[in-house]
C-alpha cells in the first residue's frame, strides 16, 4: 500500500498545488476589492469537498489499476495482456510501445528458435555420421596388437567419447527423448563402464579398488552410465601410472 501512496500523491500533487495557487490569487484580488473573505472561502471549502469525493473515486480506480499490474508483473511475458483499461493518453501510449517491443521479442525468439533447431540439426546429423569412421578405425586397430595400436585405440575411445556428450548435450534439450527410469542393479552399470577403460588400466598399470556395492537405484540406465564414464575417464586421466583408482559408495548412498 506504501509504494502506492507515494506514486499517487506523486501524480496528485500537482493538480493540488493548482487548486491552492488559484484559491490564493482568489483570495488576494478579492481583499485588495475590499470584498469579504468568506466569498472566497465558502466556495474554496465547497470546491475541497467535492474535490476529496473524486480524488477518493480516482483512488479507487487507481487503485484497482496498481493491482491488476501488480498481478501482470508476476506473470510470464506472454500471458501480460490483457492490460487495464487506460486512462490517458500517455498510458495509452505506452501500452501500444509495450506491445510492439513484444512483438518484436516474439520474432526474436522465433528466429532463435529456428537457428538452434538448425543448430541441433546440423550437430546431429555430424555425431551419427562421425560414428561410421569411427567404427572403421577401431575395426582396423582390433587386428593389431602393438603397443601404437593400443595407444591409438585408447585415443579412438576418447574421441567416442566427446561425440557421445554431443550427443547428450542435444537430447537433454530435445522433446523427442525418451527417459526409461526403472530400478537397476548399480553394480552392473558400473562394470559397464569400467569394462570399457580396461585397456587403459591394464597399459597404465592402474590398479581399481573396487568391491561389489550391493545396491539397486532407481535411474536412467543409459545417462547413468554415461555419467559414470566420464568420472571414471576424469579418474584415468588424472592417476598417474601405477596409481589407484577406488570406486566406493559413502553415505547417504553417494558414488565415489
Amino acid at each position: 500500500m506504501a509504494p502506492f501512496l507515494k506514486a499517487y500523491w506523486k501524480q496528485c500533487r500537482k493538480g493540488l498545488g493548482i487548486f491552492l495557487l488559484f484559491s490564493l490569487i482568489f483570495l488576494g484580488v478579492f481583499l485588495l476589492y475590499g470584498i469579504s473573505i468568506e466569498a472566497v472561502v465558502y466556495p474554496a471549502i465547497l470546491c475541497g469537498l467535492l474535490g476529496l469525493i473524486f480524488l477518493a473515486l480516482d483512488m479507487h480506480r487507481a487503485w484497482r489499476t496498481y493491482r491488476q499490474l501488480e498481478i501482470l508483473k508476476t506473470l510470464p511475458a506472454p500471458l501480460m495482456e490483457p492490460f487495464p483499461e487506460p486512462d490517458t493518453m500517455e498510458a495509452a501510449e505506452y501500452q501500444e510501445i509495450i506491445r510492439t517491443l513484444r512483438e518484436g521479442q516474439k520474432q526474436l525468439e522465433s528466429g532463435m528458435a529456428l537457428r538452434y533447431e538448425e543448430m541441433v540439426e546440423y550437430y546431429t546429423i555430424w555425431a551419427h555420421q562421425i560414428k561410421t569412421p569411427i567404427a572403421s578405425m577401431r575395426l582396423t586397430l582390433q587386428n593389431e596388437d602393438s603397443e601404437l595400436s593400443r595407444r591409438l585405440s585408447e585415443d579412438l575411445l576418447r574421441i567416442e567419447q566427446y561425440v557421445e556428450m554431443v550427443l547428450c548435450y542435444l537430447r537433454l534439450d530435445s522433446s523427442s527423448t525418451d527417459y526409461v527410469f526403472q530400478e537397476y542393479d548399480l553394480d552392473s552399470i558400473v562394470k559397464q563402464a569400467v569394462r570399457k577403460f580396461a585397456g587403459q588400466f591394464i597399459r597404465r598399470k592402474i590398479r581399481l579398488d573396487y568391491q561389489p556395492l550391493h545396491t539397486r537405484v532407481v535411474t536412467d540406465e543409459k545417462w547413468l552410465l554415461f555419467v559414470v564414464e566420464q568420472v571414471l575417464s576424469n579418474a584415468l586421466k588424472y592417476t598417474p601410472a601405477a596409481g589407484t583408482v577406488t570406486i566406493d559408495l559413502e553415505e547417504p548412498k553417494t558414488l565415489c
